[in-house]
């Protein structure tokens, strides 16, 4: 259970410092997926995303796909 914390912490650190990234490139608030804005309200909800909701929605249908 240790284990597991940890290894979602390391993730929310990787995914958090990714971020940090986009914000120096100026890319930050941008879809990594379709390249659209994301919404405001997604950004508040979670900061750290990558994706839109639509990219992430099909993202979590399709595991496996890129």
């Amino acid at each position: 259970m240790a284990i597991d914390n940890l290894e979602r912490q390391s993730d929310r650190l990787r995914e958090v410092q990714s971020a940090l990234r986009r914000i120096d490139a100026g890319t930050f608030g941008t879809c990594l997926g379709c390249e659209e804005h994301m919404s405001v309200k997604r950004l508040a909800a979670i900061p750290w995303t990558d994706s839109c909701i639509v990219c992430q929605e099909a993202a979590d249908r399709n595991p496996l796909q890129p």
